[in-house]
């Protein structure tokens, strides 16, 4: 499976699987696709499969826009449902790449600091408030000078 995602994406990552697991899901009534957890042999391999589902996600943005534009023009009850589609698919991928963001940056503060850095600046840029609460090691650090540290 996700090597048709990558056929499909244009990025073949065929022999650089290392491990595919498919995880159990948590709702057996959920018609969601159960988890499929994929480890490569090579960091770089990782980094451009990342890569080709960014380039998607701003792809399907660009598709929802222009089933937006064409719906506020021409008012087709088609082109509104094909819109609507197109924003939620936009909202799941958009919150799946977010949530493997956050995952890789809390699982990376201990050995690379970098990231944590990186992240707190950008949430200076984008003007939104730092977190009240960040849990590390089963431990909750509520003010500012414990979540530096």
């Amino acid at each position: 499976m996700v090597e048709q995602i990558c056929k499909t994406a244009g990025n073949p990552i065929k022999g650089h699987i290392s491990k595919c697991t498919r995880i159990a899901k948590l709702n057996k009534d959920s018609p969601r696709p159960r988890t499929v957890l994929v480890k490569f042999f090579s960091p770089i391999i990782r980094d451009q499969f990342y890569a080709n589902i960014i380039k998607n996600l701003v792809k399907r943005v660009k598709e929802k826009e222009k089933y937006r534009i064409r719906f506020k023009k021409f008012g087709y009850p088609l082109d509104e449902i094909e819109f609507k589609l197109q924003r939620f698919r936009c909202e799941l991928l958009i919150n799946s790449c977010y949530k493997r963001y956050t995952d890789r940056v809390e699982a990376s503060i201990k050995s690379h600091t970098k990231y944590f850095w990186t992240y707190l600046k950008q949430r200076r840029k984008n003007k939104c408030e730092f977190p009240a609460s960040m849990v590390y090691n089963n431990q909750t650090f509520t003010d500012g000078v414990s979540i530096c540290d």
